[in-house]
């Protein structure tokens, strides 16, 4: 297996917080945690940089549609929300 990058996904304030952790006793402690508390999750991703994001993870934001999606990087984290849908009334 390739180099690998540890994550830790959160679920808050109706959005997924996508963070890098560095530090293996960090990640200990976000794999312990995450065993006991369903708004955490410890994943990794492998050297192709892909990272896969689904099922109840999407749908508890109330993301179901790809035109839904608001994505925010900034160094070392990925912010997914839900897009507000904004209507022009004249």
């Amino acid at each position: 297996m390739g180099r690998i990058t540890w994550i830790a996904v959160r679920h808050q304030n109706s959005a997924l917080y996508v963070d890098i952790v560095n530090d293996p006793q960090l990640w200990e402690a976000v794999c312990e945690e995450s065993q006991n508390r369903p708004d955490l999750s410890a994943d990794w991703v492998l050297d192709n940089g892909e990272l896969i994001i689904g099922g109840d993870w999407l749908t508890e934001i109330d993301i179901t549609q790809p035109e839904y999606i608001d994505i925010t990087l900034a160094s070392g984290r990925i912010e997914v929300r839900r897009r507000t849908l904004t209507i022009f009334n004249a």
